[in-house]
């Protein structure tokens, strides 16, 4: 009888946890995101589109991912230059292209780039029209340079350096949690940054303390500003 009494007050215990735990989901909306320098810098000058990437069996009472793009994706794209000289090991050469954001959030790699491939051709490779061929990383997460641009690399030359330019244009996401009842809450707002562009070349190798630069004449020098990037465990800081 003793036992029979534990399970059932074990059972009874369990059920007020599980409905307690229920009702503490937290819908805070969380935008800590505004507080990164990168942030700061880049993103909150940008005039986001208040029309979110069309997605099939759209429902407000869902938990989902709205994703925005900037009303000028051209203005609102930065590039990088970096040296690519640690890649080359012997005739193995791989060096990835990727999806950078700013929290690791589960799904958040395949919803991405789903909804932007979905729009590629109509709306970000028309943003460059007559400046760059944008090259279309949507497919995945993170893509390999093609081994044909980096055999043009593969002689180490005096005095200059072995390096990738990366032109990127930003997402704004938004996230939203499903609540029983109620149209889903969001709960997050975050950003990321999409490679749209990029090109492998020597560049002169920079003084001690100075960045490697692009010449003020290439297209995207002229064209674009750079940007600089901390990555820490695979996430912009």
């Amino acid at each position: 009888m003793k036992k029979l009494v534990a399970i059932v007050m074990g059972l009874v215990s369990l059920l007020a946890l599980a409905s307690c735990n229920k009702s503490e989901i937290d819908y805070t909306l969380d935008q800590t995101v505004r507080e990164k320098e990168l942030y700061k810098d880049w993103m909150a000058n940008v005039e986001f589109s208040e029309e979110r990437i069309p997605t099939e069996g759209y429902d407000v009472n869902n938990t989902r991912f709205e994703v925005f793009l900037p009303k000028d994706i051209k203005s609102a794209s930065r590039y990088t230059v970096d040296s690519i000289e640690s890649y080359y090991s012997g005739h193995s050469v791989r060096v990835a292209i990727s999806y950078w954001c700013f929290y690791n959030i589960s799904n958040v790699t395949s919803e991405i780039t789903n909804q932007v491939s979905s729009v590629y051709d109509e709306t970000i490779a028309k943003a460059y029209e007559g400046i760059i061929e944008p090259k279309n990383y949507t497919t995945s997460w993170q893509s390999n340079l093609e081994q044909a641009d980096l055999d043009k690399l593969s002689a180490a030359q005096e005095g200059k350096t072995r390096s990738a330019v990366v032109l990127y244009t930003p997402c704004k996401i938004n996230y939203y949690l499903a609540k029983e009842g109620e149209a889903a809450k969001q709960v997050l707002e975050t950003y990321a940054i999409i490679p749209v562009y990029s090109e492998v070349l020597y560049l002169n190798s920079p003084a001690e303390g100075e960045s490697l630069k692009l010449d003020d004449e290439h297209v995207i020098a002229k064209n674009f500003s750079s940007v600089a990037l901390n990555i820490k465990d695979g996430l912009l800081n």
